[in-house]
């Protein structure tokens, strides 16, 4: 009988679109240049946000997942590791999607680099046969054209990117967010769009948040003694990630248990604060998820001065 596919060019009522295109989209939330508020920081955008329809001026968009975008991690060009994230994502979805209106809708997009037509691995095939029966790694789906999904998926509103006060032409707006990375074909565009550093710069702004986070804190709470086994945990809540590797290491937590009086030493004050790494700290503010981390690095700038 076969299984029968839509593909994106054939698709009418519903553009499918990059996970950064969505990044690039929600960086308008908030962002306001008379005020000087730069937007949401470009955080990594979780199982939640890329399982939703969304509308904006008209137009029906739906998402790839952050695990399907090989241009932030090397191993999306890897169907196995594609097929088992994919089984872990489902899994994921069926323990966590409560009080959420409408169902969870995936896009599985399966590009010409990762399979030969001619001799298409046994596990894709297996994986697809499991979706099309309905039941796969012990989770019931549904598996159809998206057209048929609209009445009864999670949508939600992209429209806050256009304020009334906003003098940009609306459709030329739209057009530049949505063409950013348009075309899964096209590498160039991609990769122009990634910063080469971007893998590393993420991982050096959380250990830097987390070294700083709870400044303010520290520096009126009293002496106690720490329980070297305890494990700092929550730290990257904020983050909104499914990757392991952006989780900080609990060793580069470790040396920031001291208490208020410490931190203000004149040794730490040497040692800590040279001008590059004043420089690197004030850099974290724009990227701060919140008012308390803000507060925290202005802190320990004030505090080790």
């Amino acid at each position: 009988v076969g299984i029968h596919i839509q593909q994106i060019k054939d698709l009418d009522l519903i553009q499918v679109r990059s996970v950064q295109v969505l990044q690039n989209i929600y960086s308008h939330l908030g962002r306001n240049e008379r005020l000087g508020l730069t937007g949401r920081p470009s955080f990594d955008m979780g199982p939640f946000s890329t399982s939703k329809l969304y509308t904006i001026c008209g137009r029906t968009l739906v998402f790839t997942p952050s695990f399907m975008d090989q241009h932030t991690f090397y191993l999306a060009s890897d169907i196995d590791y594609i097929i088992d994230r994919f089984r872990t994502y489902i899994a994921f979805l069926n323990r966590n999607w409560n009080n959420i209106t409408g169902r969870p809708v995936v896009v599985f997009v399966l590009r010409s680099d990762l399979i030969d037509v001619d001799s298409i691995p046994k596990n894709v095939v297996q994986t697809l046969k499991k979706i099309k029966a309905g039941y796969t790694n012990g989770v019931r789906v549904h598996m159809g054209k998206l057209e048929d999904f609209i009445n009864t998926s999670c949508v939600a509103s992209l429209d806050f990117v256009f304020r009334e006060d906003d003098n940009e032409d609306v459709e030329e707006k739209l057009m530049e967010l949505l063409q950013s990375n348009s075309d899964f074909n096209q590498m160039s565009t991609f990769l122009s769009y990634q910063n080469v550093d971007y893998r590393y710069q993420k991982r050096y702004r959380i250990k830097k948040l987390a070294q700083i986070r709870g400044a303010v804190k520290r520096s009126y709470s009293y002496s106690h003694p720490t329980n070297d086994g305890t494990v700092t945990q929550n730290i990257l809540n904020s983050s909104n990630t499914d990757e392991q590797d952006d989780q900080v290491d609990t060793n580069v937590l470790s040396h920031i248990r001291t208490d208020g009086h410490t931190l203000s030493t004149s040794n730490r004050r040497d040692s800590l604060l040279r001008d590059k790494e004043v420089h690197d700290i004030i850099a974290l503010l724009p990227h701060a998820s919140s008012i308390h981390d803000q507060a925290d690095i202005l802190h320990y700038l004030c505090m080790n001065k």
